[in-house]
């Protein structure tokens, strides 16, 4: 059966080529020659005078002269120590999993986290969060009308006119992996369904119910977010530029906000235009379960462009005092302890935030009590 492949193999096969064969070496060590012993010398008794033609004869040995000096017994032959064997390097431990792997641990009963809402609140500043009337500071920006949740939150619509046409885009976004929705009405327009819009648009309720004024986190998060201008590819010395971004996140209590909701501009493969995006609206759904962000991309008149994404309100704040946790744990253990416990409550199966909460707990000079939330990320894991 083969060896399955690990990230400790994978270590040792990147090892350079001379480590691996001096390892080799280091099992099977090599033995050398024995080396020759010369043979013993003996001292004449009696030398005869030398001749001057011919060279001095000696003497063959005797008992008396082998006596005084007997032959030295031959030496073993040394054998050659083995070379110490290459080092090893440590096994590159295994990759953390990724927020995208905790999010698929279910969460608690939003009934049961009832301790965390509080009020809705916005940094830097909230969006409009309504429809724009003829009291409104005039805008060559086209912005969303008739928007909003539907009754049974199982939907979010929005309709979007266009400043030069009379051509309406009206677009329902369902929750889930479901189809979106596209009618368009107006003279301009290919077709006319301002029958059906209308329909669409009462059966449901859309845009009938009020923006709340809490949601089911706001005990302790602040809804953030932040954009991040486009650079035209001119601009920047690689040639590639980028896409103006909008993030949104949250702010715990008084931790540096956290992002992991990413919005991006409109691209234009023919052409650069460097887009302003903002959130235009950010709402939670009548039954508290989720939030539309609805986000407005603009590069001048006759360019604007929205966009709608629909986030699980557990899992957006489960990766809001998660990500603080970690962003935290270095200097403050034991804040992020207390943040990882409140992510615990989120998501009781999510093996990795006891773990990290033990070590928390650890770091912040507490061993007794990481014993609890490492069983639980045992039993979990």
């Amino acid at each position: 059966m083969p060896k399955p492949y690990t990230m400790r193999n994978a270590a040792l096969s990147s090892l350079p080529l001379w480590l691996l064969l001096a390892a080799c070496d280091s099992s099977s060590p090599k033995q050398e020659a024995p080396k020759s012993t010369p043979a013993p010398k003996s001292t004449p008794t009696a030398a005869a005078e030398p001749e001057a033609t011919k060279p001095e004869a000696k003497a063959p040995p005797t008992a008396a002269s082998e006596a005084a000096n007997p032959p030295q017994p031959a030496t073993a032959p040394e054998t050659a120590k083995p070379p110490e064997p290459a080092p090893i390097p440590a096994p590159i431990p295994e990759p953390a999993p990724a927020d995208d792997d905790l999010l698929t641990t279910p969460s608690a009963p939003l009934a049961t986290l009832a301790a965390f809402a509080g009020p809705l609140q916005f940094t830097p500043e909230a969006p409009s969060n309504r429809e724009r009337t003829d009291d409104d500071e005039p805008s060559m920006m086209d912005h969303p009308i008739q928007v909003g949740w539907a009754a049974d939150s199982g939907s979010f619509g929005y309709c979007q006119p266009s400043g030069g046409a009379d051509c309406t885009d009206c677009r329902i976004v369902p929750v889930g992996t479901g189809p979106r929705e596209k009618w368009t009405r107006g003279s301009d327009c290919n077709s006319d369904d301002t029958k059906k819009i209308t329909a669409e648009w009462k059966a449901r309720k859309i845009g009938k119910q009020q923006v709340p004024k809490r949601w089911a986190f706001g005990r302790d998060l602040v809804i953030a977010w932040k954009r991040e201008a486009g650079v035209d590819p001119e601009d920047e010395a690689s040639g590639k530029g980028r896409l103006s971004t909008l993030e949104i996140g949250a702010k715990v209590g008084n931790e540096t906000p956290v992002y992991f909701v990413t919005m991006l501009e409109p691209s234009f493969a023919d052409i650069w235009r460097e887009y302003d995006i903002f959130p235009e609206y950010i709402v939670p759904s009548p039954d508290g379960q989720r939030l539309a962000i609805l986000s407005h991309s603009f590069a001048g008149e006759f360019s604007d462009t929205l966009s709608v994404q629909l986030e699980d309100v557990t899992d957006f704040a489960f990766l809001a005092y998660y990500r603080t946790a970690l962003a935290v744990l270095p200097s403050k253990p034991a804040r992020a302890a207390d943040l990882l416990g409140e992510a615990a409550k989120i998501k009781p199966g999510a093996w990795k935030v006891h773990h990290e909460l033990a070590r928390a707990h650890a770091l912040a000079g507490a061993p007794s009590e990481a014993k609890e939330p490492l069983m639980r990320s045992l039993a979990a894991g």
